[in-house]
């Protein structure tokens, strides 16, 4: 018959494993929430002190029109710059690295909603789609700040 005899020492051993293994994850759950705070307010940071603060100003204020003369201008690239900003953000929750909590109540969320909720954006949002489609481009633009802008905007009509 087998006889299994733990001494004294291994139960220090298993001791000290288990809470080097339980400090471990801790101490990863920590380093993973300063990482992110760290992440987002670099992100808050480069839209705060960036022109796509102001681009956002105009969209926020309905200073932005959509018309032939935004298109090949600067402010078509001001717009796109500040699509591509808000889709990256918006990737980002995709990938995993933030959360929708993250985001949601902040001034991230904030921009996607209202950017994503102005009739000006939207024309040329169906602008850029209609271009595509012309041109056989099967993807879609701002595909992700798309997809959050409507689980926002569903969330929040429940």
């Amino acid at each position: 018959m087998l006889r299994l005899e733990i001494t004294f020492g291994d139960l220090l051993t298993i001791i000290t494993i288990t809470l080097t293994l339980l400090i471990y994850w801790y101490s990863r759950s920590v380093e993973k929430r300063i990482q992110k705070a760290s992440f987002l307010r670099d992100y808050l940071t480069l839209f705060l002190q960036s022109p796509l603060a102001d681009t956002f100003s105009d969209v926020d204020y309905g200073r932005l029109r959509f018309s032939a003369q935004l298109l090949g201008s600067k402010d078509e690239l001001r717009l796109t710059q500040l699509l591509e900003f808000l889709n990256s953000l918006c990737f980002n929750y995709y990938a995993g690295v933030i959360e929708k909590g993250d985001l949601q109540g902040t001034s991230f969320g904030y921009a996607v909603l209202r950017t994503w909720g102005n009739a000006e954006v939207q024309k040329y949002l169906a602008h850029i789609d209609a271009h595509d489609r012309e041109s056989g481009y099967t993807g879609m633009g701002f595909a992700y700040l798309r997809k959050f802008a409507c689980e926002l905007q569903q969330r929040g009509s429940q």
